[in-house]
């Protein structure tokens, strides 16, 4: 008798956003769902995984475009909330010969855009009774009350928690994700002072990314740290653009490392960790000769082209 396969599960919350990618000598924009938690997820699901993104964007024009997208790649929206109160947050990529920048404001009416809200504590207690009975990995991208609830939860239900942070706002909550925390990922530009508090720490898995320069891992079993080992990057051939390259790493670590949900749950094999992880290096440098985060997945004429995202002029 042959042994049903049964798809592993990731909850998410973090930053949802609108990539808008300039088109040269165009007053319109390639439009995609942005942001390193739906991102993941999203790579996640291609990957045959369910998945369940919880969010709050605005209730206007940028969102319009997320759901379109979303839809158009078999999301599941229910926990993504639209506010009529708040606007969604929105990046502009834009490239030159130095390569490429991304703009938190309007090009036209150079008002800075929306930043990101965090899910309301009140929509988290909401959702927690709707999540699925086995959840395999939990993924948060910021640091609140309600995602650190989310992610509390979903430990004590036997989840894989894999922290993502971009920078630690409020130190207090930070430190309480780091507690319950199996794999962190940080940048070394953003995140400096993150190792004076995982160095306190015992995080299974902590990995320090330098952008060009690759990556530093280190492993935790609960008595002792190895040391820290580096890894270079792989350098891409054919770049065009670096966006989203992290993202993919971090959805091919959290598969190789929780994807087989016919071993024990929360079992990782830290033995494999570097050869996951060059794997993963491999994938993220492949990446960059795309143009997007995640610009492998759509085909031209699905891509979206518009305009009037910005909330304040219409531009």
């Amino acid at each position: 008798m042959n042994k049903e396969i049964i798809s592993p599960t990731a909850v998410g919350t973090g930053l949802i956003c609108l990539d808008a990618i300039e088109i040269p000598a165009d007053s319109h924009y390639k439009l995609f769902t942005g942001g390193t938690c739906i991102n993941v997820l999203v790579i996640l699901q291609s990957y045959g995984w369910n998945i369940v993104p919880i969010g709050r964007i605005g209730d206007d024009p940028a969102a319009e475009s997320i759901f379109r997208d979303l839809e158009f790649l078999g999301v599941d929206t229910r926990f993504i909330r639209r506010d009529r109160n708040d606007f969604t947050p929105i990046y502009i990529e834009t490239f030159s010969t130095e390569g490429h920048r991304f703009l938190h404001r309007c090009p036209r009416c150079q008002t800075k855009f929306a930043d990101f809200q965090p899910v309301a504590m009140a929509d988290i207690l909401f959702i927690l009774p709707e999540l699925p009975d086995k959840i395999d990995v939990c993924f948060i991208d910021r640091v609140s009350q309600a995602s650190l609830t989310l992610a509390e939860y979903c430990k004590e239900h036997g989840a894989l928690i894999y922290f993502e942070p971009n920078r630690p706002e409020d130190i207090s909550l930070f430190e309480q994700c780091l507690q319950i925390t199996n794999v962190v990922k940080y940048s070394a530009e953003k995140m400096a002072s993150a190792k004076e508090m995982t160095d306190r720490l015992h995080i299974p898995l902590e990995i320090e990314t330098h952008g060009k320069k690759g990556l530093y891992y280190r492993t935790d079993d609960g008595r002792r740290k190895s040391e820290w080992r580096h890894m270079p990057a792989i350098p891409c051939h054919a770049f065009v653009d670096a966006a989203g390259s992290g993202d993919w790493l971090s959805s091919h670590l959290i598969h190789q490392l929780m994807g087989d949900t016919n071993n024990q749950r929360n079992t990782v094999c830290f033995d494999a960790i570097e050869f996951i992880l060059r794997t993963a290096q491999k994938i993220a440098s492949s990446n960059c000769g795309q143009e997007g985060a995640r610009g492998s997945m759509y085909h031209t004429a699905d891509i979206q082209i518009g305009a009037g995202f910005c909330p304040y002029c219409g531009y």
